[in-house]
């Protein structure tokens, strides 16, 4: 049971909590020796044989550091964007693109995937070029960016600290309005308001 739900997602804490819910006594130490254990079982296992046949559209990708034996690791994390189900989690020689691209190419080939989901990396952005995919910057990052683009600009313009509103002969009033709307929009991402932001 252990090894399942850590294949689902699940970190070591985290199948230790369900289990122990469920009455199950395990610490996470026994989970990661049934993982390890699990893992010697299939040698030579590849990507490209488990995902065998499983095909989506968009991948989603990030990166983490994980701390494993006193030493910091990169840990690459790949999910079917429209779902959610994970599709990959790899140690990682590095974050640099080229080292991404190792990474990724072989999954988004494998699930023939046509746009990668990504933060806002220039070396995620390099990958979707040189692989030939579309690329989009995750919901929760472009939330998190226009939240602080708004703020940023929220200030500037109630301190009058920036006079290129004087300059478009905008006011002060309607670009603080502008503002919210934008905010608002991308939050809540209605279909039917892409031509209001547009226009603005």
């Amino acid at each position: 049971m252990a090894i399942m739900f850590y294949i689902l997602g699940l970190s070591y804490g985290a199948v230790e909590l369900v289990l122990g819910s469920l009455g199950v006594s395990i610490g996470k130490t026994s989970v990661y020796r049934a993982v390890q254990w699990a893992s010697e079982k299939v040698p030579g296992m590849q990507q490209q044989k488990i995902l065998s046949g499983y095909k989506t559209k968009a991948v989603g990708a990030d990166v983490t550091s994980v701390r494993c034996k006193g030493k910091w690791v990169q840990i690459g994390i790949s999910v079917d964007a429209t779902n959610g189900m994970v599709l990959s989690i790899d140690q990682l020689p590095g974050e640099e693109a080229e080292e991404l691209k190792t990474w990724l190419e072989p999954i988004l080939d494998a699930v023939d995937a046509d746009v990668l989901v990504t933060d806002d990396a220039d070396s995620f952005k390099k990958v979707s070029d040189e692989t030939g995919r579309s690329h989009q910057v995750c919901k929760s990052h472009v939330g998190r960016n226009t939240d602080e683009l708004v703020g940023e600009l929220s200030k500037l313009i109630a301190t009058n600290a920036d006079h290129s509103l004087a300059a478009l002969d905008i006011q002060a009033e309607q670009a603080l309005a502008d503002l919210a709307k934008l905010r608002e929009m991308i939050h809540t991402r209605i279909p039917e308001e892409q031509c209001i932001l547009e226009e603005m």
